[in-house]
């Protein structure tokens, strides 16, 4: 098989489960591995941070870097950078320098492959196409930069897989981490929660997001799970449009302009009833919206009326 048509399939196949996932795919999910020219072929390893499917001669598919355990640190050594790049370590295993080989010539090919970031326990940010900028034979480290996605209309296809110029790299270096740091946020709240709306407990994760309580661009402290509420996409919606508000006391008001209008039972049964009601709070009480972030956006839904 050409290993280009390989990758390029896998491409296609991780784009079509962020349509489902967005930048939390489960493990789960990757494990299946897709379909192709009639055998499956594997995403990633359990057992290894640098994999290559049997399919595939000399180069990688993915990287793979873990959470760590608390207390731990991650066994693949990855870091982020301000040099526009992920550094990513070489296996110091008895049988990982065969797989440090396939980085090298992953490198010398200019081949692209997938980076599975673990943005929580068992689920993961996939970020590609990726490509090894630089080798560090002495230090024993990559320097991974991204790539330009392909436009996915018609699939995304190996002649379309180059590697990009520096200044191209450094921008989706930036936007994938801009990216990972949402995901990871999403996954804290959504854990706190037990993956639930606070306010009408819909239990459908893919239906649920992580409402910032202060908007991204107005914080300016380190965002922690204190600055989110779990919300499905309508009472998120309605939450940043000002039209539902929860005050310091974790009370839910719906706004009378929404009152006023007539409609059916997605008005009443998705909005109205819950009126003066509270939120399902995390059971952990440091995991709680923090009241002063919670008054604050409060007085502009008040404004807003």
């Amino acid at each position: 098989m050409n290993e280009r048509e390989i990758i390029a399939a896998a491409f296609n196949h991780i784009s079509q489960l962020e349509l489902i996932y967005g930048d939390s795919i489960p493990a789960a999910e990757l494990s299946k591995g897709f379909a192709f020219n009639g055998e499956t072929i594997q995403l990633r390893s359990s057992a290894n941070g640098i994999f290559k499917p049997k399919q595939i001669d000399k180069v990688v598919l993915s990287i793979t870097t873990t959470v760590p355990k608390a207390g731990g640190r991650n066994i693949y050594q990855d870091s982020e950078n301000d040099d526009g790049s992920y550094h990513y370590a070489f296996e110091e295993s008895d049988t990982g320098e065969y797989r440090n080989q396939y980085l090298i010539n992953s490198f010398e090919t200019e081949t692209p492959f997938i980076y599975f970031k673990a943005i929580a326990s068992a689920v993961y940010q996939c970020i590609w196409p990726c490509f090894i900028e630089t080798v560090d034979q002495d230090k024993r480290f990559i320097k991974v930069i991204v790539g330009e996605r392909p436009r996915i209309i018609g699939g995304v296809t190996p002649s379309n897989l180059q590697k990009p110029r520096e200044i191209q790299a450094r921008y989706y270096v930036s936007e994938s981490k801009t990216r990972g740091h949402q995901a990871e946020f999403r996954e804290e709240v959504m854990k706190a929660y037990s993956r639930k709306c606070a306010i009408s407990g819909l239990p459908e994760d893919r239906l649920l997001q992580a409402a910032h309580i202060i908007p991204d661009a107005e914080f300016t402290g380190t965002q922690t799970v204190t600055n989110g509420i779990a919300l499905n996409y309508l009472h998120h919606k309605a939450y940043d449009s000002f039209l539902i508000g929860i005050d310091p006391e974790y009370t839910v008001h719906v706004s009378d302009k929404l009152a006023t209008l007539k409609d059916g039972p997605l008005l009443e049964h998705g909005l109205l009833e819950f009126d003066r009601k509270p939120i399902r709070l995390p059971r952990t009480v440091a995991d709680r919206p923090n009241q002063d972030y919670l008054q604050r956006k409060f007085e502009q839904y008040l404004r807003k009326q």
